[in-house]
């Protein structure tokens, strides 16, 4: 099957965006959009985390 790119600047961006521009934090969307765009950059697939995955990796802040 042929590798194609996510969706995700059109669905979480426009979130993290939007947000941006109101002064709203968006850690969450931020988030998931970051590790979408790592997966998809290394080729591995789109990730499996749950949301309780993703607020514990939010929980730890970013990783050095």
């Amino acid at each position: 099957m042929e590798r194609r790119p996510t969706e995700i600047a059109a669905l979480q961006g426009v979130v993290v965006e939007m947000g941006r521009m109101s002064g709203i934090a968006t850690p969450i969307n931020a988030m998931v959009m970051d590790v979408v765009n790592t997966a998809e950059l290394a080729g591995e697939g789109l990730p499996n985390l749950t949301p309780n995955a993703l607020r514990r990796e939010l929980a730890e802040g970013p990783q050095a």
